[in-house]
């Protein structure tokens, strides 16, 4: 019985997803001709938001994933962090096609044309925050002047020396906080 009501929310979804790609489509389309008007970007955004929430609420993991580029890129271009140009409006164009394919063919493989569509929307996007690649250089915990004792777990007394880098003493139970004169 639980696979009957999957079965039907992807057909309903299906139907749905349809429906929502002729309005991101003509979103898309709009844009191209008025790329500062932000009803239109967010026209865009609440199309492929619906496209992404609703497929994975329906089982479209694939399709999910595949939604979440496009979202994230029209998103910032919501937030005015990213300017919308006729290579962001092509590229929505060309996925708008890829998830007409994801739901034509339901599959979890990769859909012509979505790898290049993904990777152009990365493209996009601001890079991943990387950790510091010298383990030494990481920022260990908050800084505080030197010349201060921090009574730390423990009881411990712990002596901030010049880069008073505060270790172990961050701890929420570090307890006082005191000045040497």
């Amino acid at each position: 019985m639980a696979t009957d009501v999957m079965q039907q929310m992807r057909i309903a979804f299906g139907a749905e997803a349809l429906d929502l790609l002729i309005e991101l489509d003509s979103a898309l389309l709009a844009l191209e001709a008025e790329p500062g008007d932000s009803e239109l970007v967010n026209r865009v955004f609440r199309a492929i938001h619906t496209i992404k929430g609703s497929g994975a609420t329906a089982g479209f993991a694939h399709l999910a994933r595949f939604a979440h580029k496009m979202e994230e890129a029209f998103d910032l271009a919501r937030a005015g962090r990213l300017t919308v140009t006729p290579e962001l409006i092509d590229c929505g164009l060309k996925a708008c096609d890829v998830l007409r394919l994801i739901i034509e063919v339901a599959e979890e493989g990769a859909a012509p044309g979505e790898v290049e569509v993904a990777g152009a929307f990365t493209h996009f996007l601001p890079a991943p925050d990387k950790p510091p690649a010298d383990p030494e250089s990481r920022d260990v915990g908050p800084r505080l002047p030197t010349g201060y004792t921090v009574r730390g777990p423990g009881n411990h007394l712990l002596h901030l020396q010049p880069g008073g880098v505060v270790g172990p003493a961050s701890h929420p139970d570090a307890g006082a906080l005191h000045r040497h004169r």
